[in-house]
């Protein structure tokens, strides 16, 4: 799941090498599974 996620913040939140908003999500996914499914559903 964190794997997927990841992949689709990939293209659109590495910007310039800036990894900082997806370490963010990421880190909030991985903590939270739930929190996962709130960002699918949002995209």
């Amino acid at each position: 799941m964190i794997a997927v996620v990841e992949y689709r913040l990939r293209d659109e939140y590495f910007v310039g090498g800036t990894w900082i908003a997806d370490y963010r999500r990421l880190r909030v996914v991985a903590v939270q599974p739930s929190a996962a499914q709130s960002v699918s559903r949002a995209e």
